[in-house]
């Protein structure tokens, strides 16, 4: 989105570049105090905190603030510490193979979002450093070097092809260099690519180097008996050692027999300590390399730090990892995340992406469209759309011939859906292929409305280059109510086509959020109170609309599928804006609390996981 010439002072807010996800309506904290506040308030939300006697709030969040502040005084990038993504399980009745897949692709995206919020409110950011942890685990559960390196190199690959360039991967040997007394080290953001080859000739020499590590005096059966979390790990490690090793040979004699039942869980019970007391080597190694860091974990704590229980996947209060589970995509758009052995055949189909299993699905008649459509792919968004991929070929698909019912229904479904390698339609056809969804509801402008720039359209911002406030479409849209009363008539759908796609520099970012999916994963206090509260909006006419207040809901029931949603329209002030500005006020507050509410309650919520960019340079 090019910035008028102008000088700096004169450019209204909504008009300057930005990357920032944060609204241009949102003071930002400009103190260090604030900052670090800041900071530490968006890491907190990504802890899980349910266990019972959690220490978050007594002690965890206290040294969490001051890992943070440590790094900004010193106007520092700020380091987090993950060790996770050892290898997929060995049980094919728990992932879909031995490589990453959508449910690793979630998590990297959910680790890259924590890092962009933080970015919002501080200059220098942060990074998430992954310390891969397999050649830690592997040789006690039987899986080779080579399916551990064959692993960590397709998420490399995957980090890098979804662009998520504020994640990091450590392997032990550079935390063996970081940790050793050659204080002229730094651990490098990217350890350095190995080949196959390379890894597997290492990886021996690590192990052995790391199982030699002096960690002083630990005493495991203390540990089992004193710390929930240890315990809690080590009740976990039992329940999936049974399933990974099903099949392995570690379980059978000599003569490829099966032990006893006594003798398997002995075996495992013996494995699980072992992994217990690696794992406290290996905190103690990370914590070696680094010692000042941000320290998330993939296990349960009680978090009275410094490690501190990541909630792995959004809105899942039980600790869930991607490599000893698979993503299924359910047939109402929504995502569950269990075991492979929990979908059945009949219900359910593979989908793949990069030549192999990526995530299953449950089967959906929306999805067939007959032979002509053959080879048309469906994919998932993160994290939630759908995008509709025809097959490259010389003679593309037409969008004339696409089933818009059916397509109705998907829309209901996954909320947004993108077509991309159709042939595109003139005005006429498009405007037919819209009302085959449904009666098109008409405004000022009628049927079809050209997007453009254009700033001497009286629409306010629509037709200009300036951002916009977040809001729900259709917000001016009126009609007369049984009572009489002035009431907001918002459409069901919209309808977009891109005629022609900004190249370079040019273009934004459109951000879409999924309000009844982060009302569904709030608390039963956090929706009630949200439930009753009404706002008033007003902005002065145009040639378009405006000119009439609103008095709205803002929870209100969606007329398709009676989930509740979440209708609002960002207080818009006439600094951010050359054109119309827009007032928003919540009902039976006073202006400094329905401001805070506003600047802060809604937007926290609003750009909770359920939230989707897209960058207007791709072609879609």
């Amino acid at each position: 989105m090019p910035v008028p010439t102008t000088v700096a002072s004169e450019v209204p807010v909504a008009a300057r570049l930005t990357s920032k996800l944060t609204a241009p309506s949102i003071p930002l904290p400009t103190t260090t105090p604030g900052i670090i506040d800041a900071v530490t308030e968006i890491i907190s939300s990504y802890i899980l905190t349910n266990g019972a006697n959690d220490q978050f709030l007594v002690s965890g969040r206290k040294g969490l603030r001051s890992r943070v502040a440590r790094f900004i005084q010193k106007n520092e990038r700020i380091d987090i510490a993950l060790p996770a993504f050892p290898f997929k399980s060995p049980s094919r009745a728990k992932v879909l193979g031995p490589l990453p897949d959508m449910a690793e692709e979630v998590v990297l995206r959910r680790l890259e979002g924590l890092c962009r919020s933080i970015e919002d409110v501080y200059e220098k950011g942060a990074v998430i450093h992954i310390v891969s942890d397999g050649v830690v685990y592997a040789e006690l559960l039987g899986v080779s070097d080579r399916t551990v390196y064959q692993y960590n190199a397709a998420l490399r690959c995957l980090v890098q092809q979804l662009g998520l360039n504020h994640i990091s991967f450590v392997r032990v040997s550079d935390l063996h260099r970081a940790a050793s007394p050659d204080k002229n080290y730094v651990l490098p953001v990217f350890s350095a690519d190995l080949s196959e080859e390379e890894y597997v000739a290492s990886a021996p020499i690590d192990r052995s180097k790391f199982l030699a590590r002096d960690i002083g005096p630990y005493n495991l059966e203390e540990s089992l008996a004193n710390d929930i979390g240890v315990l809690r790990t080590y009740r976990g490690y039992l329940k999936f050692l049974k399933q990974d090793l099903a099949d392995s040979h570690l379980l059978k004699d000599d003569n490829g027999k099966l032990l006893s039942r006594n003798q398997r869980d002995k075996v495992i019970g013996g494995i699980a300590k072992e992994m217990i007391k690696n794992g406290a080597r290996f905190s103690h190694l990370v914590e070696s390399a680094f010692p000042h860091s941000v320290r998330l974990s993939i296990h349960p704590h009680n978090n009275a730090g410094p490690k501190l229980a990541l909630q792995v996947f959004p809105y899942h209060d039980t600790i869930c990892t991607p490599w000893h589970n698979a993503l299924c995509e359910k047939a109402d758009g929504t995502t569950v995340v269990a075991q492979v052995s929990l979908f059945d055949d009949e219900r359910h189909e593979l989908v793949y992406r990069y030549g192999r299993p990526y995530l299953i699905r449950e089967k959906d008649e929306d999805m067939k469209w007959g032979d002509y459509f053959d080879g048309v792919n469906f994919e998932r968004l993160y994290p939630f759309g759908l995008k509709i991929i025809a097959p490259a070929s010389e003679e593309k698909l037409e969008f004339a011939k696409v089933p818009m019912d059916k397509v109705r229904r998907l829309c209901i479904k996954h909320s947004l859906v993108l077509f991309s390698g159709f042939k595109s339609v003139d005005k006429p056809g498009f405007i037919q292929k819209s009302k085959e969804m449904g009666t098109i509801m008409p405004w000022t402008f009628g049927e079809l409305l050209e997007i453009k720039d254009t700033p001497t359209v009286n629409m306010n911002s629509s037709l200009t280059r300036e951002a916009m406030p977040m809001h729900y479409d259709g917000v001016f849209k009126v009609k007369v109510g049984e009572d009489g009363s002035t009431q907001s008539d918002p459409p069901l759908f919209q309808s977009f086509q891109c005629l022609d796609a900004p190249s370079g520099d040019e273009g934004g970012l459109t951000l879409f959020t999924h309000t009844s999916q982060i009302l569904q994963s709030l608390s039963q206090q956090e929706r009630d109170s949200l439930k009753n509260k009404r706002w008033h909006v007003f902005t002065p006419s145009n040639d378009f609309f405006g000119g009439v207040p609103f008095d709205l809901p803002l929870i209100t029931q969606h007329h398709e599928t009676k989930h509740d949603v979440l209708r609002w329209h960002e207080e818009w002030s006439q600094e951010l804006t050359n054109f119309k500005f827009t007032n928003v006020h919540f009902n039976d507050m006073a202006e400094e609390e329905s401001r805070k509410l506003s600047q802060t309650g809604l937007w926290k919520v609003l750009l909770e996981d359920f939230v989707l960019l897209l960058n207007h340079r791709r072609h879609l």
